[in-house]
């Protein structure tokens, strides 16, 4: 049971992860557009962070302070 709830968390991660790091990309697409300097900054670093690809592993006290 456990092993189950491992495994569908995991796929929720890359999941959320993959729809993170989509927006952020394509928010930072229309920040170069309108060129909005701090959107830039803001959106690559939140792709970055929830890259699916090659995932940046925090401890959760620190996704804690990064999230708020």
């Amino acid at each position: 049971m456990i092993s189950k709830h491992l495994q569908f968390n995991i796929k929720n991660e890359l999941i959320n992860r993959g729809i993170i790091c989509t927006t952020a990309i394509l928010v930072t697409c229309q920040a170069f557009e309108k060129n909005i300097d701090w959107a830039k900054v803001v959106f690559i670093v939140i792709a970055t962070l929830f890259n699916p690809l090659i995932p940046i592993y925090l401890s959760r006290d620190t996704w804690i302070l990064l999230i708020l």
